[in-house]
């Protein structure tokens, strides 16, 4: 089992995290991933071999209050040794929000998606060797729901489920290291060049972060910062939960013969590349946000979209950049050339069309004026 957790909270949010081995008074031992002041859990395994990680689905704004989804994954990982228990658990609590349960038994030697709306719940189970979670759902009880296909049509997660179904076609087994491989992949469908955070790629380059499972051997690998290019550490719950008793001084737990190093990227001038496209991006929208542009700085502009030009984002704020000082011919060349890259989601293509129609107006300003 593998999952990138991309959730993105600002830079500060991914560059910590915290390992929490649990040890309760009632149910299983477990291990999860975890920051400060969060409690419930996103992505973990308990000493029964039962690994669980939940992914988003398409929700309708919560109208009164219930679960949250992840209290319950933590309670699943607390109480349930099978399938069938954590199926149960997520059936008799009313959740906050839609999730999918991507849920792996060591015991049954099985992965399902126990996928979950404030309402309902359904499980999907593909009865082959791979299981891909997507942020939409695929079961035959939700799979014609309204939210969920409108979710299909306008985001980028089928066309990640696709991809994966390409980068995991490509290996006969897949074990730790080749799921790493799966985790840390940047390209589009076919291997095409969609630019370095663009979310349709497996890696976005934001997770908080990446996780690997083994669970019949009860082990869990942990990305290391930055996101998922940094080590992956091992840690082995059984071994982990051994040492404890009698520790008396701070060592390191996890299984260094296990470790999977940095990702090459990291070293690469495409890593320089894009760090500094995060700099210059963060500083062209803060000029635009405090409405600071004096006057197009089109080295900057320059900089930005030649430091990640694959990427629409970057395109598209240069554009917003010009048209924010009402240099429509340059803002429309932006725009043109961001709509020829790989755009993430439908509304950010709309958005994109919708200022490069103010661009092609005919000197728009001059036209409300004179209505005045």
């Amino acid at each position: 089992m593998g999952r990138n957790f991309d959730f993105y909270a600002g830079d500060a949010f991914a560059e910590n995290k915290i390992v929490t081995f649990y040890n309760p008074r009632r149910g299983y031992k477990l291990v999860t991933i975890t920051w400060g002041g969060f409690i419930g859990a996103v992505s973990g395994l308990n000493d029964q071999g039962l690994a669980l990680v939940i992914n988003a689905g398409k929700s309708e704004l919560p109208g009164a209050s219930a679960v949250p989804v992840s209290l319950i994954a933590r309670e699943i990982l607390q109480y349930a040794a099978t399938i069938d228990e954590a199926f149960r658990i997520a059936e008799s609590r009313k959740s906050f929000v839609a999730e999918a349960f991507f849920v792996a038994s060591a015991r049954e030697n099985r992965s399902v998606i126990i996928e979950k709306t404030p309402h309902e719940i359904g499980i999907f189970d593909p009865g082959s060797d791979t299981v891909i979670v997507p942020n939409h759902y695929q079961s035959g009880r939700f799979l014609s729901n309204k939210l969920n296909l409108q979710n299909i049509k306008e985001s980028s997660s089928l066309y990640r489920l696709r991809r994966m179904e390409e980068l995991t076609g490509r290996f006969p087994k897949i074990d730790y290291r080749e799921a790493a491989v799966i985790l840390r992949d940047q390209k589009g469908m076919g291997g095409s060049n969609i630019g370095m955070g663009n979310e349709k790629a497996m890696n976005q380059l934001i997770s908080h972060h990446s996780v690997i499972i083994k669970p019949s051997e009860l082990k869990i690998w942990i990305s290391t910062a930055p996101w998922q290019l940094g080590r992956y550490v091992c840690y082995d719950l059984d071994r982990v939960f051994k040492i404890f008793p009698g520790l008396a001084e701070n060592r390191e737990l996890y299984e260094e013969n296990f470790t999977i190093p940095e990702d090459e990227f990291l070293f690469s001038k495409s890593y320089i590349d894009f760090t500094n496209y995060r700099v210059l991006y963060k500083k062209a929208e803060a000029e635009i946000t405090n409405r600071t542009i004096t006057n197009v700085n089109f080295a900057l502009l320059d900089e930005l979209t030649r430091s990640n030009p694959e990427f629409f984002a970057g395109h598209e704020l240069a554009g917003n950049y010009c048209l924010a000082k009402k240099n429509y011919p340059a803002a429309q060349k932006y725009y043109l050339t961001a709509l020829q890259k790989e755009i993430t989601t439908v509304p950010e293509k709309k958005r994109i069309e919708k200022n490069l129609e103010l661009c092609r107006q005919d000197k728009p300003s001059r036209r409300k004026h004179a209505r005045k």
